[in-house]
């Protein structure tokens, strides 16, 4: 009993200070650029997609499955990063569709999970890119993210422009991500554009 007690403590203790790579910035940027004409259709496919009565917008993916697999994407979802459209006719949609929670689909920028491998770990984005530091470094997670009206970048601030008059304001960088450092502060989002539309987030827990 006292063994496995001291050998379960061995190993909490080692998943605490042992970390995994996350997957480089280089090899999401080469993915990205090898795929863009197909992510972006696919990205505004997701958004413009309306269901059938009484259907989740989850039946996208089901239509989409075999694209997605060839593209090594397990899974398109929206976040609560909820753009407002500038415009009239797109301000009317907006509201007309939130009866149905739609503009969340629409309008919401997308995250991307994609299968991966990396230095022979098997990386999901959200699940299994991780760097594990435990106590000390906190769980940190790439992915990437569209949105469909590009933010307004000023200095090291994004501004995403929500309804109602707010704005959601995220932090920008040029840096690599590729290493923990300290210099990104726990339950914080980091951005590094791509592209007008896309960025590639970091996130530590």
């Amino acid at each position: 009993m006292r063994k496995s007690a001291i050998l379960l403590t061995a190993v909490f203790i080692l998943f605490l200070f042992t970390s995994r790579p996350l997957i480089p910035d280089k090899e999401l940027i080469d993915y990205f650029e090898n795929n863009k004409a197909e992510l972006y259709r696919l990205a505004r496919s997701y958004q413009d997609y309306r269901p059938p009565p009484k259907q989740p917008h989850g039946t996208w993916s089901d239509l989409h499955g075999t694209e997605l697999d060839a593209l090594g994407i397990r899974r398109m979802t929206s976040t609560i990063l909820v753009q407002y459209p500038t415009d009239a006719k797109g301000r009317a949609e907006y509201h007309a569709l939130m009866l149905t929670y739609g503009q969340i689909y629409k309008y919401g920028a997308i995250s991307i999970d994609k299968n991966e491998k990396t230095k022979g770990v098997q990386c999901k984005f959200s699940r299994g890119c991780h760097e594990y530091a435990g106590l000390i470094g906190g769980v940190m997670w790439k992915r990437l993210i569209y949105f469909r009206f590009p933010p307004q970048i000023q200095g090291k601030e994004m501004r995403i422009a929500m309804a109602r008059g707010k704005v959601a304001i995220r932090k920008v960088t040029r840096l690599s991500y590729d290493n923990i450092g300290d210099w990104q502060e726990r339950h914080t989002c980091l951005y590094k554009r791509l592209d007008p539309h896309w960025f590639i987030r970091k996130c530590r827990a």
